[in-house]
């Protein structure tokens, strides 16, 4: 349970773009999951960490996390994680392949998770129960790098057309969506600037200036002394008592859920699975 709340901290740091404070807590849990031997677990962090580099622009080191996280599922035979389908993970290569400039990598990856998303679409039309229900977050990926490879690839048109449907899954997913917020509205702007289309230019950026207004919101009511306590105490190796560790860790849990809640962003942070599990993990 330890690993799950040091790696639920960091998820929510990062989902409040404070990814730079997320990184010992992430450490401390993949150490934890390694004693207990739970790889299942470490693959999962392993895929937070890789949502907290592309945050900061962290291209190469966020492929090599999700690279360690796919061959873990791999190796123990899973299509899914408790928080994301395979599919997901192969957007998330594509996009990361398509930033770094890797645009034939890009493209496998496209085909890969195409096949996943076709298998979820399908079951979805005759009603048929998915062990990850919900998939705004996959498909908006999708349509958004398959946006990005035609904007480069200057199909303008069709950059549209895929910007259109990712739009769509994005305004479902976005509270799951928030490592790419930034990259995925900026990268809107500059289409519409290319299309000559200025007022809907206006809108998105707006659009982004609202989202980050939001966070810094949210980061001002950070229990920062409470963080950097503990963060501290795990970069030194302190040796403190581990019921002293665990409080403050749960101090810092609740102030995190209250930080969120004063802001009346308590919808935004619940509205995916992925914060839902990781408020989970702080509450019990």
């Amino acid at each position: 349970q330890a690993g799950r709340i040091y790696s639920s901290i960091a998820y929510n740091l990062c989902a409040m773009e404070q990814s730079k404070l997320a990184g010992p807590y992430y450490e401390k849990a993949i150490e934890l999951f390694y004693e207990l031997r739970k790889p299942e677990d470490i693959a999962e962090v392993q895929y937070n960490m890789s949502l907290s580099c592309i945050m900061r622009g962290r291209y190469s080191e966020a492929e090599s996390y999700l690279t360690q996280c796919v061959k873990t599922i791999a190796k123990l035979q899973l299509n899914s994680l408790r928080v994301c389908n395979v599919s997901k993970l192969y957007s998330m290569q594509a996009l990361l392949s398509v930033l770094q400039g890797n645009y034939f990598d890009s493209e496998r990856y496209l085909l890969s998770s195409e096949q996943f998303l076709n298998y979820i679409l399908d079951n979805q039309k005759h009603e048929v129960v998915h062990d990850f229900a919900r998939s705004d977050d996959e498909i908006c990926l999708y349509h958004f790098v398959k946006a990005l490879n035609a904007q480069i690839g200057g199909d303008l048109d069709v950059a549209l057309e895929e910007f259109e449907e990712a739009e769509k899954s994005f305004q479902k997913a976005e509270g799951n969506l928030f490592y790419v917020h930034a990259l995925y509205r900026r990268a809107r702007m500059e289409l519409f600037k290319e299309l000559g289309r200025m007022e809907m230019y206006e809108v998105e950026e707006g659009n982004l200036v609202q989202h980050q207004e939001m966070v810094e919101q949210v980061a001002s009511s950070l229990p920062t002394k409470l963080i950097d306590e503990v963060r501290d105490k795990i970069g030194k190796l302190e040796i403190v008592h581990k019921s002293q560790l665990e409080e403050l860790i749960r101090q810092i849990a609740l102030r995190l859920l209250l930080a969120i809640y004063q802001s009346g962003l308590f919808s935004f942070f619940l509205c995916s699975p992925c914060q839902q599990l990781s408020f989970s993990c702080l509450l019990v």
